[in-house]
């Protein structure tokens, strides 16, 4: 994996770098091309390229698709195939039945990563300048914000490919390598970390993550004094390195902490940082007034201006390359009817009278273009399978109410309905498969080859010693 700083930041600081950013990102234009010497001259410059890395993030071979409700629901099977064969549709057909040595789905593979340390290596850029160049930084806070961002994000972006590449069982893989934990650009191929070594290091980052953003917009309510660091939702924020944490540490099986850092998002929630989504804005009967992916409930999330681009070649067409909801599926069938006032019901539309279309992504109604990242249910559903069972029950209890859930669940009930609850919030979100390998399960429908752990690319192989 070797890393070139002039010409990433080629790559990073394209005209097309804002495609997918608006109002929400920033209004600064970057430059076609830029050394990283002359991009750190400016807090401007540093805000390019922070951008530039959520930009990355947008694009169909990361969060834009593949690593969303692309490739990763695929093989949480989310997903049929609409007519879909070996010919027709090879990459999906064969990482549906978990065959990722077939030519077709290895390249996918390899791209994900690719792209993904693409991602990381442009973060380092900016990690190992800003101390540097901590003077260019007009207030101190916006340094302290920039510096944030860029650790939340590294761990992030590490902490994904840690759940697709390694076992979810840290303990007992303690002796084997898995992926490389980069924290710097260098030439030189970095060495891999086994499980729990890396999830460590992403606890690192987002602990010293926490400490820069302890001033953010979002957790003060003070007005930034910067206009790129606006909209913080759009931004690796406080409250998102905060859920991002409790994410890990529940991966890790330290309940305990996973739990105190959902608490503080869930304690957090006051109506303007982040809130429910309203039942009027789940279920309105005009689309214009929908907000399809709840967005005012996102931790952190994407902007992605062609989101509804990219999805229509999946969600909007009858044809081989098309992913659609099995009229038969359970989360869209049996689940559904044993509780039809869920709102998410409407996520989903009928067509042809047999298969539904995914509905999250069309580009209408509230929250447009927002892709989620992290999310307020998902620290309820953590906090309810760390806390006593009792809290358990309340937490799992409010989160349904806002689903227009009135069922009370049971104690001894709480797996069985916080699976429920995975498969009907987390479609179309990439989610649902990190969950079954994380619980031991078998995703329905997965059959006998299934295999929750993907291959190294064959370049990282070689080149590491793999």
């Amino acid at each position: 994996m070797k890393y070139n700083i002039k010409r990433l930041f080629a790559i990073l600081l394209t005209a097309t770098v804002l495609s997918a950013c608006s109002n929400d990102w920033l209004d600064v234009k970057p430059t076609n091309e830029t050394s990283a010497e002359d991009l750190f001259l400016t807090e401007q410059g540093f805000q390019e390229a922070l951008t530039g890395v959520y930009t990355l993030m947008t694009k169909p071979t990361l969060y834009g698709k593949e690593m969303s409700y692309g490739f990763v629901d695929v093989i949480g099977q989310q997903w049929a195939l609409s007519g879909a064969n070996a010919s027709t549709n090879p990459t999906y057909f064969y990482a549906r039945q978990y065959d990722f040595e077939n030519e077709s789905t290895y390249r996918l593979i390899e791209s994900i990563w690719a792209a993904q340390y693409n991602a990381i290596a442009n973060v380092n850029s900016i990690i190992g300048s800003v101390d540097v160049q901590r003077s260019v930084f007009e207030q101190e806070q916006s340094y302290a914000l920039m510096k944030g961002e860029a650790l939340a994000l590294r761990a992030y972006l590490h902490f994904d490919l840690l759940r697709l590449f390694a076992p979810n069982d840290f303990v007992t893989s303690e002796s084997v390598a898995y992926i490389p934990y980069v924290d710097e650009l260098s030439k030189d191929t970095p060495v891999s970390g086994t499980a729990s070594e890396v999830a460590a290091r992403c606890v690192e980052d987002l602990l010293d993550a926490i400490q820069l953003l302890e001033q953010d917009p979002i957790k003060t309510g003070a007005e930034s004094l910067n206009a790129y660091y606006q909209n913080r939702h759009y931004h690796m924020n406080y409250y998102a390195a905060k859920g991002l944490l409790a994410r890990i540490y529940l991966y890790m099986g330290q309940k305990t902490e996973a739990l105190l850092h959902a608490r503080d998002v869930i304690e957090a929630e006051d109506g303007t940082r982040f809130r429910w989504v309203s039942q009027n804005e789940a279920t309105a009967a005009n689309e214009n007034n929908m907000d399809y992916t709840y967005s005012s409930e996102h931790l952190f999330a994407l902007n992605i201006r062609k989101l509804g681009e990219y999805s229509q070649t999946s969600f909007g067409t009858e044809s081989a390359t098309a992913l659609m909801a099995r009229k038969n599926n359970r989360t869209t069938n049996t689940l559904f009817n044993e509780e039809p006032n869920d709102y998410r019901t409407r996520l989903y539309v009928s067509w042809n009278g047999f298969e539904k279309q995914f509905a999250k992504y069309k580009q209408v109604g509230l929250g447009m273009h927002t892709l989620p990242m992290i999310t307020l249910p998902e620290m309820y559903y953590i906090a309810a399978e760390c806390a006593s069972p009792a809290e358990a029950v309340s937490y799992l209890e409010t989160a349904r109410e806002h689903r227009g859930l009135s069922n009370p669940v049971s104690s001894d009930k709480i797996t069985e309905e916080l699976y429920k609850e995975y498969q009907k919030e987390f479609v179309g979100e990439g989610q649902l498969f990190y969950f079954y390998k994380r619980q031991g399960l078998v995703p329905e429908g997965a059959g006998v080859n299934y295999t929750p752990v993907l291959p190294l690319p064959r370049v990282e192989i070689d080149l590491g010693n793999r």
